[in-house]
């Protein structure tokens, strides 16, 4: 069970940003449940039944919690950067009538290219 209610996208960028630091989820369920159990054993100053990464097998667990708190931030922004691209995309289609009307054929890799060139654009302008 969650300790913590994060927005999906939040919960993603954790599980992405421990999955570079710990090698095995130990007893957890997925990657952000791990962070999570993680987060609990530092602040309760237990050892967690995890293993990190080689190079950050010598790290204080602290550390390696304060360094995917960093990461998820970073990933986080960028997930961010991706959506608003693909909003952009979809809105600039909708409004120039090329967007398809079946949204299961909806491309969103398409999307956020297309924002990605409507937000050069508008710099430009």
């Amino acid at each position: 069970m969650s300790l913590t209610t994060k927005p999906k996208l939040e919960e993603l960028a954790y599980a992405q940003a421990t999955a570079q630091y710990l090698s095995e989820l130990g007893s957890a369920d997925n990657w952000f449940m791990a962070y999570e159990y993680l987060i609990e054993c530092v602040e309760k100053g237990e050892e967690p039944d995890l293993t990190a990464w080689q190079p950050f097998e010598h790290w204080e667990w602290k550390d390696i919690a304060d360094r995917i708190d960093d990461e998820a931030q970073s990933i986080l922004s960028l997930l961010k950067q991706v959506l608003k691209l693909a909003k952009e995309g979809i809105v600039y289609s909708a409004i120039n009538d090329t967007l398809t009307m079946d949204m299961n054929q909806l491309c969103m890799q398409s999307m956020v290219e297309l924002g990605a060139c409507q937000e050069v654009s508008n710099e430009a302008e």
